[in-house]
């Protein structure tokens, strides 16, 4: 017989997505935004699905988590890569 407290630590798999999906941003104008998967924010910001990986891994990037699937919001890519890193409006890349 299971305890309950087994049951909290390890809620079955439907209630997990469940929790997921409840805890995902909504958009500015109300509507739920969608889910993308790394090989698309690679694909957008221009850059290897390796280098997503280590600005996951170097705490820049908000990602979501269940079980081995990792999804991201574009809206907080576009936001975490503003408060980490300069734009640069010149041509030569900020340089001085």
């Amino acid at each position: 017989m299971r305890s309950p407290k087994s049951e909290i630590r390890n809620p079955k798999p439907n209630e997990r997505l469940k929790r997921f999906l409840e805890a995902a941003p909504i958009d500015d104008n109300g509507g739920f935004e969608p889910f993308i998967t790394k090989p698309v924010v690679a694909e957008r910001m221009d850059v290897e699905v390796r280098t997503v990986s280590r600005l996951m891994r170097r705490g820049v990037l908000r990602y979501y988590k269940l079980g081995p699937m990792v999804r991201f919001k574009w809206s907080e890519v576009e936001e975490d890569m503003r408060a980490h890193f300069r734009v640069c409006s010149d041509s030569r890349g900020g340089r001085a």
